[in-house]
């Protein structure tokens, strides 16, 4: 079985009667059941359709379709939609519809929008629309899917259909586009989009004709229906046109589709016979017949033909001849009583005429006219007598809407004859028994005056006028929509105007307009009469006029919409112009009127422009010929001058002007009256609509004849003079309705040519018309009275008689004649000759008529000549120019001058300006050339750049202006591509300058472009002083650019804005002196910033020494003090229990007789001696003006500070004791406060004693002596250090010294001075007294027997237990060295130097070590070499870290290190001359001391040969292990040498073994050596 495109159908909507579903349905049998169907505006659904829920919408009406059963079609406003629901089966998979047909048959009532949507599947509306149509200068249909070009205008149906095919297989996707069965575009492949996406349906349905931001256009909507899969473009085809079956409908020999929406080529034509015998086979599918359709007196008989009610007179079943395919709605059935039976009361055959008057409106004439025209016609002007019915009777009535009060409204009037006509027609006749007295008409006709819409219902309701068979009216769009409206909300008259404008139009109106196709055919006969092949628009209209009058205005300049728009171009071959045909150059362009603009306009020299060169396409136009519509408000001095200086004058361009029945197409002669209007218009050709048909002069003869007194009672104010339409004053021109265009005529009347006012004239064909129609039904034997609005409007389209206007009456199947309003063509040209105008005024311009155009000739009396006297127009054919040249107006190429440029060759290129930014100096240019940077052009068509002034640059190429050098830029010379910035110390606070200004002195600005003197700052690493001057920043101070002391008073000091001298890390300084700089000990303790800033750690006062109150530092911070390190007497009780646990401890350790000093635990003794001194040292060490990281001084400092003072065990801030004062005195009296603490301890135990009587708990004074005073040897090291605290000086940037124990004091200073009288006594007491002393106790020693005494040995242990008996004295070197190192903290306040002289004392003192080896136990030798080691490593670590005082010593260090080289060799020396001189001594004094040696040692060899073996070892052990070690070594020479047991030892000789081996080694001189 063959396909059928109804196949797979799942919704089919339809305006249209239920009959002709039904026979769709049984045709498509095999398309199965329909799964939805709705018929728009039904009232009687089919089984297989749906209820109106199925569909809804916004802003939609129906309308009437054949009959009550069928309301029609759905008009769906631009703002409003319908909703259908498809039926279609959803994809499991998306739970959409992925393939899917739409159909839909739909008219667009305007199609002037960018864009009109077709459907949208969002149902939430949130986004665009899914396809359109386009207009893109011509009309485009589709989408995201591409666009195909589509014939489709306005007013006319179209079925289109689209296809839409989504799959997960990408290739297999895809979309079409048809119009009316014709393929207008395919996409293929994944672009078309994804299955359950934009393309696809909600299973809830889908939204026709809405977009979410209104894109939308008017339409009409007869159709809808959908498939479940996407047709082919074979099965596409096949659904053809808008008529619901096409190929697929039954054959039927009877008329085309029913309804007022269906238009030609629906279903097959009408057979031959016609339905006029009302007998043929004009079947529909029901086999219904169409006189019974239309009319339900017609009835079928047997034989099926169709047959009258014989209880009716005389029936007819028309169809309009002139369109034998016309629309049911035009075919006219319908029975009538006989012409001549009287009509009831009420419906006398009437016709109505109706006219505006208000403040800016007078179409009063119009009903002079009527009147006329309705004498006329029943007196045989327009028909013969003999062929007037004598039964018809017709009835003249006028209603005037006089609406004159003061008011500016244009639409007033015409709503009151709205709402006027609305009554009139709309007036349903009332039974003879409950009617009115019948209205009586004078013979002359009736008129009515309507003021208000008080006078709506007295007028008309209450005078029992009959409903009029027709309304005549005159011309203008409102006009048309206000009678019109009247007349369709009756059912009983039709409405026949004059010039009702083809866009607005109903199945009721007839228009004696011409067709649009009778228009274009004029069109073209007038250009081909001109030799006119290309041509452009200019228009104009105002805002405020509305569109009653200008669309009388854009109907005569509907030319454009005649012609296609011209392909020519650029790239067209040469001889393309003269092979082309009647084209439109660019679309109408509209000028603006001053006064009243419109949105779309544009001023004189934009319109001009765009119609020469095209500014938006870029395609030069080139319009020679210019066809004018312009409104009378336009400024024609203004456009002559535009036009002027575009050089569009001359005989290269012909205006072509339009002008209409009212005078606002212009221009009117007088305002031609100035200097360039000659230059620019001479020449110009006027276009008027004239109506001198062939029955004009006859009713010209009647109107010539007519009397106040022939028309209706009230009429007689609007008779009077211009009545003479032969040779009055208005010479056929609106009848003193306005002579505005009748003065061109009127004084420059050329061989008595004038021009008949179409208005007046076609309200005399539209009367006639009627009046035609009305006569022949009469003939016919129709009562006219009974003949209903389709079967009038079906006679007129048989009328075929003379016309007042133009050709012959007759109207076509769109209600209009075929037939053009004839053109009368008039040469304006400038004359020499004054003439006198109408008002007066002097004019000097000459009107030649040249001919008349009709839509099928072009009759002309002569041809125009133009200014060179050629024929035809010559301005289609410019010379072929190459670039560089242009067409003039002589037509010949000619260079392009200098500014100029043309970079096309070809007709239509004139030489464009050079823009702004670029020149060309030479002739016949092609190109222009840009201005250089620092150049410029702020004109077009200039021929040399300008040159950017001093001050003033400009950086890119091709600019209109320069620009000024901003504040802190300058330019020097002209032509400047940049603006260079003012260099350092210069600054510049004007704009557009060429020099920068110096900073005064030696100011420096913070970076180029300085812009004003505030900018002149002081230098980097210099501060502006309180005076204004500018001084080298302060040692360990940092200086901003701009620093400056007035700015330490500034809350915000500091900051960039207000930048200050600011301390370097470790320097402190008040607010109150902020250049008074103080060392700090570290970073962390004075963390630097602006002078006053907060210390760090919790710290405060000078060089943040101290913590504040109620804390203490614990060596990296303050820390909280607890509640025992705040009690004082905490601190004095346990300083003494220490101090007498420690005297106890000492006393009972060294009560050792002399004989066992050398024991073990003595050494051991020693060996802690001189480790407390190595930390001793190391803490003198680590009080130097050194810098360790703050963590490594936490770690050294309060470990061993104790070695030296053993009070810093306590936390004496916390007790209140803290200050330097405090300590300082504490630590000088606490050596005494030790002394007297061991004195009460010894002199306790004499109380015992004598208490207890038990001797021995006497304790040794000696020994207690020896305690007191080897507690002040022991820490002499850091007794004289507290000594001298007060005077080790600590360096600072600002010159001073401060106490190296506490920074907060100044030496010099009152609180230093205040001290002096605690430190000078404690040094001359400690360091010069107990130096002395101990000194003098050692000098004394070995004389006097003094250390033979046991007390002398007890009371001064301390000085001689430690050392061998021969270096007793060592004990003073010790103290020179704690005393040396103090005073190299004194001596000197540079670290480094400090500790440089510390390395050379320990350096010395371990050189006197190692020479002396002096401690009794020679490991304590040993350890004491090693701790002299580790001080002088601690030492050199620290020099690292030594304040260097920024290099202030660096010569002075570097000569000392260049000095140290030569130490060696210095030594070398020293010990090299001693030997010499050693050497050169007598041998006799060498033999000497020798013989002494030997003596010596022999004497003492016989006391231990004579000793007892255990007094012997009795005496060994006492000896000191040095001593031990020394007789150690000499046994071991002498076991060599004498014994010949070498050991480990080389031998100096022979073995001697006998007395005679002796003497012969004393015989040998030459072994003697001294070594």
């Amino acid at each position: 079985m063959a396909w059928s495109p109804w196949r797979d159908l799942c919704l089919f909507l339809a305006a249209s009667d239920y009959w002709v579903l039904g026979a769709l349905l049984d045709k498509f049998q095999n398309a199965g059941p329909l799964t939805s169907l709705y018929e728009f505006g039904t009232s009687k659904p089919t089984a297989n359709s749906l209820a109106a829920a199925d569909w809804e919408g916004q802003d939609f009406t129906t309308l009437q379709g054949v009959d009550a059963s069928d309301s029609g079609m759905v008009r769906v406003e631009d703002t409003g939609f319908l909703k259908v629901h498809h039926g279609c089966p959803v994809q499991a998979e998306t739970g959409r519809v992925n393939e899917w047909t739409m159909l839909m048959d739909v008219q667009f009532a305007d199609l002037s929008m960018l864009f009109a949507s077709m459907y949208q599947t969002n149902l939430n509306n949130h986004d665009d629309g899914e396809d359109w149509l386009k207009r893109e200068g011509r009309l485009l249909l589709g989408g995201d899917h591409g666009y195909g070009e589509v014939d489709v205008v306005a007013g006319l149906f179209y079925r289109i259909v689209i296809t839409i095919k989504l799959s997960a297989n990408s290739s297999e996707a895809s979309a079409g586009y048809y119009v009316n069965g014709r393929f207008v575009h395919e996409l293929v492949g994944p672009n078309v989009g994804t299955p359950g996406g934009r393309y696809s349906l909600d299973p809830a349905g889908l939204y026709l004709l809405r977009d979410n931001d209104g894109e939308q256009a008017p339409a009409y909507v007869t159709t809808a229906a959908f498939w479940s899969q996407a047709l082919s473009p074979d099965a596409v085809a096949r659904l053809g046109h808008p008529d619901f079956g096409a190929s697929d409908a039954p054959f039927c020999a009877g008329m085309d589709f029913v309804s007022t929406f269906v238009v030609r080529g629906g279903l097959p034509p009408i057979d031959d016979l016609g339905v006029t015998a009302c007998g043929s086979s004009c079947c529909r599918g029901s086999g219904d017949r169409p006189c019974e359709a239309l009319d339900p007196r017609f009835v079928v008989d047997g034989s099926g033909s169709c047959m009258v009610d014989l209880a009716m007179e005389v029936c007819s079943c028309m169809r309009p001849e002139n369109e034998p395919d016309k629309a049911l709605d035009r075919y006219a059935a319908f029975c009538t009583p006989k012409a001549g039976t009287p009509a009831p009361p009420g419906q006398e055959t009437t016709l109505a005429a109706v006219a505006v008057r208000n403040t800016f409106i007078d179409t009063s004439g119009e009903l002079l006219v009527f009147f006329t025209a309705v004498a006329a016609f029943m007196n045989g002007t327009a028909v013969p007598l003999d062929q007037l019915s004598p039964s018809l009777q017709v009835k003249a009535m006028a209603v005037h809407v006089d609406e004159r009060m003061p008011t500016t409204s244009l639409e007033m009037p015409f709503k009151l004859m709205q709402s006027t006509i609305t009554v009139l027609a709309g007036a349903s006749p009332t039974s003879a028994a409950a009617a009115p007295p019948a209205h009586v008409f004078p013979s002359k006709g009736d008129y009515f005056t309507v003021t208000s819409m008080a006078d709506v219902g007295p007028v008309l309701g209450t005078n029992s006028l009959p409903i009029p068979r027709a309304v005549i009216g005159a011309a203008g769009l409102s006009t048309c929509k206000a009678a019109g409206s009247g007349v369709i909300e009756g059912t009983e008259s039709i409405m026949v105007s004059a010039r009702c404008p083809s866009s607005y139009s109903d199945t009721r109106i007839v228009s004696m307009e011409g067709s649009a196709d009778a228009r274009c055919k004029q069109w073209r006969q007038l250009f081909k009469k001109f030799g006119v092949k290309k041509f452009g628009i200019l228009f104009s209209r105002m805002q405020a006029r509305g569109s009653s009058y200008m669309a009388d205005m854009l109907e005569v300049l509907s030319a454009g919409e005649c012609v296609p728009k011209c392909q020519i171009g650029i790239n067209s071959p040469p001889d393309a112009f003269e092979t082309l045909g009647l084209c439109l150059q660019t679309d109408p362009v509209e000028l603006c009127i001053e006064s009243f603009p419109t949105t779309t306009c544009r001023d004189d020299h934009s319109v001009l422009l765009q119609l020469r060169d095209g500014m938006e396409t870029g395609q030069p136009n080139d319009v020679r010929v210019i066809l004018a519509g312009l409104e009378n408000n336009v400024y024609f001095i203004e456009l002559a001058a535009a036009a002027k200086s575009l050089g569009m004058t001359g005989p290269g361009y012909v205006w072509i002007f339009v002008a209409d029945q009212f005078g606002y197409c212009e221009p009117a002669v007088a305002q031609l009256e100035f200097e360039e209007a000659a230059a620019v218009f001479n020449g110009a050709l006027l276009l008027v609509q004239t109506c001198d048909g062939p029955q004009w002069s006859r009713f010209a003869e009647v109107f010539g004849r007519m009397k106040p007194g022939d028309f209706p009672d009230d009429v007689d104010f609007l008779s009077g003079d211009g009545l003479d339409v032969t040779g009055g004053g208005s010479y056929g021109v609106n009848y003193n309705g306005g002579a505005d265009i009748g003065i061109f005529f009127k004084h420059f009347e050329v061989g008595g040519v004038k021009a008949v006012d179409p208005d007046y004239a076609m309200m005399v064909d539209a009367t006639w018309t009627t009046l035609a129609a009305m006569n022949r039904l009469e003939t016919a034997g129709h009562a006219s009275w009974a003949v209903p609005p389709r079967g009038l409007l079906a006679e007129m389209e048989t009328i075929d008689m003379p016309g007042v206007c133009g050709g012959r009456l007759a109207v076509d199947a769109s209600g209009r004649r075929p037939t053009a309003i004839p053109l009368k063509v008039f040469s304006l040209r400038n004359s020499s000759t004054e003439f006198t105008g109408w008002n007066g005024n002097p004019y000097f311009w000459d009107l030649t008529y040249l001919g008349t155009v009709t839509e099928s000739s072009a009759d002309f009396v002569e041809d125009p000549t133009f200014f060179n006297g050629s024929k035809p127009i010559p301005v289609h054919t410019p010379p072929f120019c190459g670039i560089g040249e242009e067409p003039d107006k002589a037509l010949s190429c000619l260079k392009c001058r200098e500014g100029m440029f043309s970079d096309l060759a070809g007709r239509f290129w004139p030489c464009r300006a050079c823009p702004v930014g670029w020149f060309t100096d030479k002739r016949g240019q092609s190109k222009c050339l840009e201005c250089e940077g620092g150049q410029y052009a702020n004109a077009t068509g200039t021929t040399k750049c300008h040159q950017c002034e001093p001050g003033w640059f400009q950086p890119s190429r091709g600019q209109t202006l320069c620009f000024k050098c901003g504040p802190g830029t300058r330019a020097a010379n002209t032509s400047s591509v940049t603006c260079k910035q003012c260099p350092l110390g210069r600054f510049q606070a004007a704009d557009g300058s060429s020099e920068c200004q110096a900073c005064p002195g030696n100011l420096v600005t913070p970076s180029t472009g300085a812009t004003s003197l505030g900018d002149c700052l002081c230098p980097t690493e210099t501060y502006r002083t309180l005076g204004g001057g500018c001084e080298q920043c302060p040692t360990s101070m940092h200086c901003e650019l701009g620093s400056d002391l007035a700015n330490l008073a500034n809350p915000l000091a500091g900051s960039k804005e207000f930048p200050v001298p600011e301390l370097e890390p470790r320097y402190w300084a008040s607010l109150e002196a902020p250049l008074d700089i103080f060392r700090c000990r570290s970073d962390a303790r004075c963390p630097g910033g602006k002078p006053g800033s907060a210390c760090g750690q919790g710290l405060e006062g000078q060089a943040c020494e101290h913590c504040k109150a109620g804390a203490h530092f614990d060596g990296q911070a303050c820390v909280e003090c607890d509640g025992a390190n705040v009690s004082k007497a905490f601190f004095v009780i346990l300083s003494i229990i220490c101090v007498i646990a420690l005297v106890i401890c000492i006393y009972m350790t060294s009560r050792s007789p002399v004989q066992q000093w050398g024991r073990w635990h003595n050494g051991l003794g020693i060996v802690f001696f001189l480790t407390l001194g190595c930390y001793q040292m190391v803490d003198l060490v680590s009080s130097s003006a050194t810098t360790l990281p703050v963590q490594d001084a936490a770690l050294i400092k309060p470990i061993w500070q104790f070695t030296n003072n053993p009070l810093t065990v306590f936390k004496m801030d916390c007790a209140g004791v803290g200050n330097f004062g405090y300590t300082l005195i504490f630590g000088c009296i606490f050596p005494l406060v030790v002394m007297s603490i061991a004195l009460l301890v010894w002199v306790g135990s004499v109380f015992v004693a004598m208490l207890t009587e038990r001797d021995h708990m006497r304790l040794d004074g000696d020994g207690f002596v020896n305690v007191g005073l080897s507690l002040m040897f022991t820490f002499f090291n850091g007794i004289v250090s507290q000594s001298l605290q007060l005077f080790k000086p600590f360096s600072n940037p600002n010159g001073k010294s401060t106490v190296s124990k506490d920074l907060s004091i100044t030496v010099g200073e009152a609180e230093w001075t205040s001290l002096l009288g605690v430190s000078i006594p404690a040094v001359l007491f400690y360091v010069v007294g107990m130096g002395g002393y101990f000194m003098m106790i050692v000098y004394l020693s070995p004389r006097q027997g003094y250390f033979n005494s046991p007390s002398f040995r007890r009371r001064y242990r301390f000085l001689f237990v430690k050392f061998r008996p021969d270096v007793y004295w060592f004990s003073l070197v010790i103290l020179l060295k704690n005393m040396l190192v103090n005073l190299m903290f004194v001596i000197s306040k540079i670290g480094m130097i400090q500790l440089y002289c510390v390395m050379l004392v320990m350096m010395l003192y371990l050189f006197v070590v190692f020479l002396f080896m002096p401690f009794r136990h020679n490991i304590c030798n040993f350890v004491d070499v090693w701790m002299s080691i580790a001080v002088i490593f601690v030492v050199s670590v620290y020099l690292w870290f030594a304040d260097r005082e920024s290099g202030s010593y660096d010569a002075s260090i570097g000569q000392l290190a260049i000095g140290m080289n030569f130490m060696p060799i210095t030594v070398t020396l020293v010990f090299s001359l001693y030997w010499i001189a050693v050497h050169r001594q007598s041998h006799h004094v060498v033999t000497q001391r020798v013989i002494t040696d030997f003596k010596k040692l022999k004497r003492a060899a016989e006391v231990i040969v004579n000793m007892e073996e255990e007094n012997g070892i009795h005496w060994m052990g006492s000896l000191v292990a040095p001593d031990r070690l020394s007789l150690r070594s000499a046994v071991f020479i002498m076991e060599a040498e004498l014994l010949g047991q070498p050991g480990t030892r080389l031998t100096l000789g022979e073995h001697v073994q006998s007395s005679e081996s002796l003497m012969s080694f004393k015989s040998k001189e030459d072994r003697f050596v001294i070594i």
